[in-house]
């Protein structure tokens, strides 16, 4: 019978302010389940996050990995799960909390149900901003990932699973989506909790915020580029998607098109009006 941990915890760190780290650290001890904790450090450049990530290290009993060089965010999750051997895994980020019982409640439904292969739940946002986001999850498999990431990346996976996909790409944006796409396509559907066992912390200075659309939507075309096989496998499904988006984009097109047209000839006559009163004016 397996007495040690079965789940680990893995926090990617780049930077992060050492407030915060020692925040989610914390939080990541303090599971009700025994659990292994590594700290990868994506070669960090602030002199107070090296700092404090060696004291960490030296005083509890989290472990630290160290890149030489900056790899990105799912290349320091392969390092950190490379030196992991329990059952389950989950990511963490290095400026966030989670909720003491999550590892325990994970690995409950990954022990009962075979067909899982991810548990993930909804999130309460902290900071700037302390709105709940919503895990839909994917309940009905890959089907449910085609045109968007539905899976947050701070969800349980199976670490078997890590190893039959290769871990996770190496895409500085997207990296767990691109990553879901693959373990779900080995047949798994998932899993959300019904409490809320994540707390995401919002401000400024995270990747999120200062990540143009340009660059998401040339991530998010990688990876259709990467896993080909995904989409074609659902082609159908995408092109009724495609098709019945047409029809609603023409239907608001063709009615709210006549809307706008009465509106620009209010603008118009408004304008004209405007012009002829400052002439008026101008006359006098």
């Amino acid at each position: 019978m397996t007495t040690g941990p079965r789940v680990s915890i893995v926090v990617p760190v780049f930077d992060t302010d050492p407030g915060y780290l020692s925040e989610a650290l914390a939080s990541a001890l303090a599971q009700t389940v025994p659990v292994d904790v590594v700290l990868v450090d994506d070669c960090s450049t602030s002199p107070a996050t090296v700092a404090a990530l060696e004291e960490i290290a030296a005083t509890t009993s989290a472990r630290l990995l160290r890149h030489e060089v900056n790899r990105g965010p799912g290349l320091a999750l392969n390092t950190g799960i490379e030196a992991l051997d329990t059952d389950y895994v989950f990511a963490m980020g290095s400026d966030d909390r989670v909720e003491p019982t999550y590892a325990a409640l994970a690995t409950e439904v990954l022990d009962e149900r075979d067909d899982v292969s991810i548990v993930t739940t909804d999130i309460q946002c902290f900071g700037a901003s302390d709105a709940v986001d919503s895990a839909s999850g994917a309940p009905n498999g890959l089907v449910d990932m085609l045109f968007y990431n539905v899976v947050p990346g701070i969800s349980v996976f199976r670490r078997r699973d890590w190893v039959e996909v290769g871990g996770f790409g190496d895409l500085r944006w997207f990296e767990d989506y691109d990553f879901w796409l693959r373990v779900l396509a080995l047949g798994g559907v998932t899993v959300t909790l019904d409490a809320i066992q994540y707390h995401y912390r919002i401000h400024a200075a995270q990747a999120t915020a200062t990540t143009t659309w340009e660059d998401k939507l040339a991530q998010q075309l990688e990876i259709v580029r990467r896993n080909p096989d995904v989409w074609a496998a659902h082609l159908d499904v995408v092109m009724e998607r495609l098709w019945r988006q047409q029809v609603e984009l023409n239907y608001f097109t063709k009615r709210y098109g006549r809307i706008n047209d009465v509106k620009k000839q209010a603008i118009d006559l408004v304008l004209a009006l405007r012009a002829r009163l400052r002439g008026h004016v101008r006359r006098g």
